[in-house]
């Protein structure tokens, strides 16, 4: 059996044949050795699986295993390790990521230097020498 085939699509697969076969007829000769060779495909499946880190690819195979009804030490073992490598990848989603725990030199600001001859300045001949608030708007006044 090929590895991800057994279970998709969902009503014409192995695993749908084989649970109607059991459902219809509980006696057929070679039905538990072909559910035998299917959870142990699917157990090897979600080995590799939990291997390579894919956890949604092994949770679909022991969920195959588990919907045949087959119980084994295997199929513990194997949802105790999908548990831990759950909660490992949760884990290491939950940690700050090595961006954020940089530490960063602080560097003061460069601010430009102070005009040389501002505004209101004695150099430019301006009206405004030695004024110390704003001048009033003459908007509002009438133009004679």
């Amino acid at each position: 059996m090929q590895k991800f085939v057994t279970h998709s699509p969902a009503d014409d697969s192995a695993v749908y044949y084989l649970g109607r076969l059991r459902a219809d007829a509980p006696e057929y000769p070679g039905l538990d050795a072909a559910l035998a060779r299917l959870a142990g495909a699917s157990l090897d499946a979600a080995r590799d699986a939990l291997a390579a880190k894919q956890l949604d690819a092994a949770r679909r195979q022991i969920d195959t295993v588990t919907a045949l009804g087959i119980e084994s030490p295997e199929l513990s073992v194997l949802e105790a390790q999908y548990t831990a490598a759950e909660r490992a990848t949760s884990a290491a989603k939950a940690a700050p990521t090595y961006a954020t725990l940089v530490r960063r030199k602080y560097v003061a600001p460069d601010y430009p230097p102070p005009a040389e001859r501002p505004y209101g300045s004695p150099e430019l001949g301006s009206h405004y020498q030695g004024q110390t608030a704003a001048t009033e708007s003459r908007y509002g006044r009438a133009v004679r």
